[in-house]
């Protein structure tokens, strides 16, 4: 029987209950008054995947300022987002051809949320389904569209499909192996998305199995980056799910589902919130005007631990905002704010969009693992950005500099280059990552900033420093090479707690001061060639190549080379 008013002020764990079972018709309420204040509903569209190759081309575009203010570090975005960007392009810019070619592209493969675009032109799909021996036995409702394996309307509901294959091969050898090592990876799956009125949809489900010659977990446990995966001797089966409801109005979004987000404008990832860690249960509320971008998110997380699968599996919450706004045509920046609590499922200060987190978690009683951070993009003349990102887990001001084991803080610096010695589309970078002892951990292990076992965060996770240069050539828009140089030391704990492992928090007894560099020091560079070749719209083959060299724990060297060939298809 549904509670009555009176029931729900005399037990107040009995209006949590009531509010978390009832979140859907609140999501439903909140869409339905937007749509009655706000007017009709504009055109609708997707979020774009944070592996596409169109957030770079949208950095290089704002990079030669023939783009302002896209904000996009702050992703994913929509379509609608990235095409309105796409659209302020400069009226004198001079787009290279093969700029050119890959807007094109885009428009092609969104020809339904690109404003006043004809129908796509001919792609080799179209043909390959057109031609004389095919046709006559195709139904039309494959490759109507050239874009899509399936594709159908009914009165306002439009539905989209296409297969996801997977396939990737690597072979390694080492100094301590033996031999070859194989490691192999077969992915299927399926992305359905659609629009009907003011809401879009997407499922993308896609199963895996990896096998090969290294160790893989036993039973029902958790890997990094994955959520539930099922292993046995040789093998591991694991599926990823991303599948959302997203209602849009003029600059309003919100959107209900399993997603991913990365804030922050580091390539090889985001200090508060990057997608190393498997997408997640969510509500997002996203306000888009030209110059300003605010996002709030109330997300589920995992709290893992080996009792996970059996019987005692966790659930911890993370409520996050952040703003990013041009206040210049060539500066932005970004504030920003995360809180990981535990239990309790509906804490109203951290549904407040104008409340600072902070402040928030204080006046809770300082029980719950509070972050805050700042970011900025800033582009220079001569094709330049410098971009960079701070985050404070914990700080006392005063005892800075002194090793003080509860100043918790990282940062991120980097810079790009567009068109190194005036070449079109070749392009350099650097990036500097530096992350202080025992940040993302916390007192309490349900509030450690991660999902499963992986940081929400950077992927190193804490008393680590990375150094990167990249460089990557698309002499056409089908192909690209990149290069990737790194060398990075993780700082791990040996004999005392020199805070670096995310799990082990500096408790009662430990040590008060731990200055940078402290710990079991384990270096290792490595060299990274890729090369991506895009043989149709969504097809791919790409080929990469590493060789690194890092020390082991009994302090040896240990040489590593891999080769790596995969074929993927819809995976974008």
């Amino acid at each position: 029987m549904r509670p009555n008013i009176f029931q729900l002020a005399e037990n107040p764990s009995c209006f949590v209950k009531h509010m978390h079972n009832h979140k859907i018709k609140t999501l439903l309420i909140l869409c339905l008054f937007a749509d009655f204040f706000m007017g009709n509903p504009a055109a609708q569209s997707i979020y774009v995947p944070l592996n596409h190759w169109a957030y770079e081309l949208l950095d290089r575009l704002e990079t030669k300022k023939q783009i302002h203010a896209a904000l996009n570090s702050t992703r994913p975005m929509t379509r609608d987002q990235m095409i309105s960007a796409l659209q302020r392009l400069d009226p004198k810019a001079v787009l290279t051809p093969i700029d050119q070619q890959q807007i094109e592209q885009l428009k092609q493969a969104w020809y339904m949320d690109w404003p006043q675009q004809d129908a796509p032109n001919t792609t080799r799909w179209t043909q390959l389904a057109q031609s004389s021996r095919i046709d006559p036995w195709l139904p039309d409702l494959i490759y109507r569209d050239g874009v899509h394996l399936f594709s159908a309307q009914t009165g306002p509901l439009q539905v989209y499909g296409n297969p996801i294959v997977i396939r990737s091969r690597s072979y390694a050898t080492a100094d301590t192996l033996d031999g070859i090592e194989r490691e192999f990876s077969d992915g299927n799956g399926v992305m359905l998305w659609g629009q009907l009125g003011a809401f879009s949809f997407l499922t993308d489900v896609r199963d895996t199995r990896d096998y090969g010659d290294r160790a893989y977990p036993r039973g029902n446990a958790t890997d990094f980056g994955l959520g539930f995966v099922q292993g046995s001797k040789g093998q591991m089966y694991h599926d990823e799910t991303t599948a959302y409801i997203n209602y849009h109005n003029n600059y309003l979004d919100i959107l209900y589902g399993k997603a991913k987000n990365q804030w922050g404008p580091g390539r090889t990832g985001q200090l508060m919130l990057s997608d190393a860690a498997t997408s997640y249960d969510q509500i997002k509320l996203q306000i888009s005007l030209p110059h300003l971008k605010y996002t709030t998110m109330l997300a589920w997380l995992k709290h893992y631990t080996t009792d996970y699968f059996f019987g005692n599996a966790q659930t911890k919450y993370l409520a996050a905002h952040r703003l990013e706004f041009s206040p210049w045509n060539w500066l932005e920046l970004g504030l920003q704010e995360s809180i990981v609590y535990a239990g309790r499922t509906f804490e109203p200060g951290y549904l407040n969009p104008v409340m600072f987190f902070r402040s928030a978690e204080h006046y809770l009683g300082d029980q719950d693992n509070a972050l805050m951070g700042l970011t900025w993009n800033l582009k220079l003349p001569r094709r330049t950005r410098f971009y960079g990102e701070l985050l404070i887990d914990d700080m006392t001001t005063g005892k800075l500099g002194t090793g003080y084991y509860g100043n918790k803080y990282a940062w991120l610096c980097g810079f790009k280059h567009i068109d190194l010695f005036s070449l079109p589309n070749l392009d350099l970078g650097a990036e500097y990552v530096r992350i202080r002892p025992l940040v993302y951990s916390h007192k309490e292990p349900m509030t450690r900033y991660q999902h499963f076992s992986t940081p929400m965060g950077y992927p190193t996770g804490p008393h680590t420093q990375t150094a990167i240069l990249d460089l990557s050539y698309r002499p056409h828009y089908r192909f690209q090479i990149q290069t990737l140089v790194q060398h990075s030391v993780r700082y791990e704990n040996s004999g005392v707690n020199t805070g670096g492992d995310i799990n082990d928090p500096v408790i009662s007894g430990g040590p008060l001061y731990i200055k940078f560099g402290e710990g079991l020091d384990m270096p290792s560079t490595s060299f990274d060639l890729y090369l991506d070749v895009q043989l149709a719209l969504n097809l791919h083959i790409k080929a990469g190549y590493s060789y690194s060299r890092g020390k082991s724990a009994n302090r040896t060297d240990i040489t590593r080379r891999q080769w790596t060939l995969s074929f993927t298809w819809n995976t974008l």
